[in-house]
């Protein structure tokens, strides 16, 4: 009995040091940008706070200097902050009373724009339900870089824009704002190689390949190899059709993008190993050297064991789009269905 839990016992040893060689190897910059992403959440609620207060406490004092000096070098340099600020104090249009919940919590749910890079920590503070003894009721929405690990953006550093929107229904013209936001972006480069995927790599590892494989294939602007990428179900004329109209929706040679996220990812194993991976993909922030920016939206089987002829690309999206970013996205020009 004792023999067989000592080698039950090394059996896991091994196993786990197995599992974590395997990280060491295929995720060791996944598994670090966790631990950093931890790392900076445990100090990003508290000095968040701390801009929440002293922005309040300088609304209700009318301190528009302090607030100045919150802002990044970027929009104090390219911005009147002495006049936009005077005008979003008088926009409150009365003394603050009260306010409610301050969410200064890391928020990227809904902003694609906070890990351009691991580098780059993007906060979108509220401040809700603040009144002014006019009856009126706001949220205040403060958006700050906290930390720029990346030294080309170190003027970024600090508040970008603070708007008080309106409880009830408004219009955009009914918004009070200063400052501007400026997205940082971080370029990576296209592969120069299209990959395989591993059917032992991590989930991060297989929309990586798949979205270079299509950033490639746009990028040399080869129709044949795009098609090849989609599902054997979805091929036929009318989709190659379809992939040579998208290549031409494209204005220039595709240089760089930001960032890939994954959604929606759902998948089956078996003995360790997937053996369906499937999710929805978005690649943000492709540049052309003619100036323009893209997004790419797509569906794919990352792997499809049982079913091989599902593996692949099922539909996509790709989306003209203006560098600014209005509210917590970029503004679409217009886009193009592949699939």
């Amino acid at each position: 009995m004792k023999i067989k839990r000592v080698t039950l016992i090394k059996k896991t040893v091994l196993l786990f040091s197995c599992w974590m060689f395997t990280i060491l190897l295929t995720g060791c910059s996944s598994v670090v940008e966790v631990i950093q992403d931890r790392e900076d959440r445990a100090v990003s609620k508290e000095k968040s706070m701390e801009i929440c207060e002293t922005v309040l406490k300088a609304m209700e004092e009318r301190d528009t200097l302090t607030v100045k000096e919150l802002f990044c070098d970027r929009v104090q340099e390219t911005h009147d902050l002495d006049t936009e600020l005077e005008a979003l104090f008088s926009f409150l249009g009365g003394d603050i009373v009260s306010y409610g919940e301050i969410n200064a919590e890391l928020n990227h749910g809904k902003l694609h724009f906070i890990y351009d890079s691991s580098s780059n920590l993007m906060n979108v503070n509220i401040i809700k339900d603040v009144k002014v003894n006019s009856e009126k009721t706001y949220n205040i929405f403060i958006r700050h870089y906290l930390n720029l690990r990346d030294e080309k953006n170190a003027d970024l550093v600090g508040i970008h824009d603070i708007r008080i929107v309106p409880i009830q229904e408004y219009d955009e013209e009914d918004v009070g704002r200063a400052g501007e936001f400026f997205e940082t972006i971080v370029p990576q480069e296209i592969p120069n190689v299209y990959m395989q995927i591993d059917e032992g790599a991590l989930s991060y590892t297989y929309r990586k390949i798949t979205s270079g494989n299509i950033l490639r294939a746009l990028q040399e602007r080869n129709a044949q190899t795009l098609y090849e990428l989609f599902a054997k179900e979805v091929q036929n004329e009318q989709l190659y059709s379809k992939i040579e109209n998208a290549i031409a929706f494209i204005d220039g040679e595709i240089l760089s993008y930001s960032r890939i996220k994954g959604r929606s990812a759902s998948k089956s194993s078996r003995d360790g190993y997937y053996t369906r991976y499937e999710e929805g993909v978005t690649v943000y922030d492709i540049m052309t050297d003619t100036g323009e920016m893209y997004e790419i939206h797509y569906y794919a089987y990352h792997i499809s064991k049982e079913e091989p002829e599902k593996q692949g690309v099922h539909s996509m999206t790709i989306k003209h789009v203006k560098p600014q970013i209005i509210h917590n996205d970029h503004e679409i020009i217009n886009e193009i269905f592949v699939q």
